[in-house]
């Protein structure tokens, strides 16, 4: 549903399918084809969703500061050239445990 985002535009959206979800199902908001049970297990699957995604963009931040600190503390003037990536995944990377 939110794949194609960003961690944090994943977030936002997520918050804001749980606020939806919560108005429907405890009434604030009606549609006509609303079912509580189906409102309650969207809801319980968004906000374990929503675990997940704020501890990755808990990861992505420590890692987005960790590099703005290194960069902060090389010496003034150092020149930086980019170079190619050659990060290759390990072999666990990508399956299911």
């Amino acid at each position: 549903m939110f794949l194609n985002l960003g961690f944090s535009e994943r977030a936002d959206a997520i918050q804001r399918s749980i606020e939806d979800r919560r108005a429907r199902r405890y009434g604030n908001v009606h549609r006509a084809d609303d079912n509580p049970r189906s409102l309650e297990a969207e809801l319980e699957r968004l906000l374990a969703d929503q675990k997940v995604v704020q501890k990755q963009l808990q990861a992505e931040q420590s890692v987005l500061s960790a590099c703005k600190l290194w960069l902060d503390r090389l010496p003034a003037g150092t020149q930086l050239e980019p170079v190619p990536a050659c990060w290759r995944p390990r072999p666990h990377q990508g399956r299911e445990r």
